[in-house]
């Protein structure tokens, strides 16, 4: 999509079935919410000419989460970058929690890293029965990578089967639950991402340049 309205309407995870329909037209009225108007403004987009079409979906327990560009977002190399972290997505899509940035050469297959502290992870707040509480991760998985080798490639092969259906690049963003099941991706176009070059930039051994 030319226009993708990345983060532009609300989302809202792990709702009690009795919240649904009000989640529901919460998402419908952020179409109208300051950031939106001002996104369809700046693309030349009619700011009242917009539907939203709200997916409803059963949430996963995510254990491990990550987001993978088939395409550097930074540079357009057809290299693959893969971001990932603990917990639910949305924590790793926001980058907020430590994620590690995995980098994979389209052409030698060589994977570079760059591994972060990931002490924290969002996940489903059992407390209150509904929505996202920040979680400890445990020590022992602080500083080891998030995701193997073996992981990497495979999920980097999945991103190129996919890439040879679409005929696009695409941005799959799903969070394996206990039973490893990921659900296929969404088309997008590469955005430029602050913390993924960050990472870029440090692996390059440069100060990343402020967003």
């Amino acid at each position: 999509a030319s226009n993708p309205f990345a983060g532009i309407s609300e989302s809202f995870l792990y709702v009690r079935p009795a919240d649904v329909l009000a989640r529901v037209r919460d998402c419908w009225a952020s179409a109208f919410a300051e950031k939106a108007l001002l996104y369809r403004l700046s693309q030349g987009i009619d700011p009242l000419d917009v539907s939203v079409v709200v997916g409803v979906q059963r949430m996963v327990f995510g254990e491990r989460s990550f987001v993978m560009f088939t395409c550097d977002p930074n540079t357009a190399a057809r290299d693959t970058l893969l971001v990932a972290g603990y917990g639910i997505g949305e924590g790793v899509v926001q980058e907020s929690v430590p994620v590690d940035h995995y980098f994979v050469n389209a052409k030698s297959g060589a994977i570079e890293r760059v591994l972060a502290n990931k002490q924290t992870m969002l996940t489903f707040d059992a407390e209150a029965g509904f929505g996202l509480r920040e979680s400890p991760v445990y020590e022992q998985y602080h500083a080891p990578a998030c995701l193997s080798d073996d992981e990497i490639k495979a999920l980097r092969e999945l991103g190129q089967r996919i890439d040879g259906r679409a005929g696009v690049h695409r941005q799959p963003r799903p969070g394996p639950g206990r039973a490893g099941r990921r659900p296929p991706g969404r088309p997008r176009q590469p955005l430029r991402h602050p913390g993924r070059a960050a990472a870029r930039a440090h692996r390059r051994g440069r100060r990343p340049h402020p967003a």
